[in-house]
């Protein structure tokens, strides 16, 4: 397995970086970098180097890209192509600084930095006449930031906010409103290419749009949990939430479960979350014929995350017997049924708690 695929299958990012091969290409360098980062807890000095050393090198591979483009679209009728690779790379990059952001904590500044590069993309509106993998790329830094507005959310009384003001000072500040952006990013994902096999769809493509459809509906369902009325949660908040998680399971179910055996990509977040693994910088085609039980480890976690919220819908109607089932089988879903020690005991632990 390559470094990409033992990340984005398992998540283990010590394992990735052992296995990425010493190399001059400036990408495989900033993509060692960008492990080293998601693998270590190091010091705030070494904290502090290593996010310049991955700022200089974001930008020697910005800088790579502009060579490129001047030197080979000067008289070409590849100008727009090249001008969207360029943007490619930059929302990846600003991608993956923002998601390593929002894992120290700095759900704002995450906000913040990915706004700066989604905003141009959103005033433009549809996003269908876009590459396909640039496509996707924004489709992620969008619910990246539905990702910070619930972490900022939390513990509020009176719910989300749908309001809110994004930039780093007060010359590029603008305000969103939280509705719009969600429909913005419903028909961005809903725009993908369906994913089939007469439209030239690669596996690991058919992987990834299926799973962004599957976190959107559990995003749409988070929001609806969080939403309030007079402080209170409504029967339509509910209802509306139920409704995206059973889509979100007839995804999983339909979509991506039938394919885990055919492919060693799970696209997916390597960390256990919804937002999604980092991007790589360069595209990569999956390889057949690895491990088929790796293959199923990210999407076990997608599963165990809507099993969750599933319990919660019925804990709020107050069936609570079957709320404590869904626990179980959410926990069952990635452990065989045994509660182990580390994260998956503590959220296991809180559900039951909460129910």
């Amino acid at each position: 397995l390559s470094a990409r695929e033992i990340y984005e299958i398992t998540g283990d990012a010590p394992q990735a970086l052992q296995s990425l091969s010493s190399t001059s290409q400036l990408a495989d360098e900033y993509n060692a970098k960008l492990l080293e980062a998601v693998a270590s807890k190091s010091s705030a000095e070494n904290s502090t180097k290593a996010w310049k050393d991955l700022e200089i090198l974001e930008q020697d591979l910005l800088n790579q890209s502009d060579k490129h483009k001047a030197a080979t679209e000067q008289g070409s009728k590849n100008s727009n192509k090249l001008k969207r690779q360029r943007t490619r790379e930059e929302c990846v990059v600003t991608y993956n600084r923002s998601l390593l952001l929002l894992g120290q904590g700095q759900a704002k500044k995450s906000m913040n930095t990915v706004w700066k590069v989604l905003e141009p993309i959103h005033q433009q509106g549809e996003t269908k006449k876009l590459p396909q993998n640039l496509q996707m790329v924004i489709c992620r830094m969008g619910l990246l930031i539905l990702e910070g507005i619930l972490t900022l959310s939390v513990g509020n009384p009176q719910g989300i906010a749908e309001e809110w003001t994004l930039g780093d000072d007060d010359d590029n500040k603008s305000s969103i409103r939280l509705q719009p952006f969600l429909e913005w990013i419903t028909k961005a994902v809903d725009q993908l290419p369906t994913g089939n096999s007469n439209d030239g769809t690669t596996t690991q493509q058919y992987q990834e749009q299926h799973s962004l459809k599957f976190s959107l509906s559990l995003y749409t369902a988070r929001l609806e949990f969080m939403r309030r009325e007079k402080n209170r949660m409504t029967e339509a908040n509910i209802k509306s939430a139920r409704k995206e998680l059973k889509q979100a399971m007839e995804i999983m179910s339909n979509k991506l479960k039938p394919n885990a055996d055919n492919s060693s990509i799970a696209s997916g977040s390597g960390t256990g979350g919804v937002t999604g693994s980092i991007v790589n910088t360069q595209d990569a085609s999956a390889s057949s014929g690895n491990n088929n039980n790796n293959s199923n480890i990210v999407l076990n976690r997608q599963t165990q995350a809507a099993l969750n919220l599933k319990a919660h819908t019925e804990q709020l109607k107050g069936n609570i017997k079957k709320a404590l089932i869904l626990c179980q089988e959410a926990q069952s879903s990635t452990t065989g049924g045994t509660i182990s020690e580390g994260e998956d005991s503590g959220w296991h632990a809180n559900n039951l708690a909460m129910i």
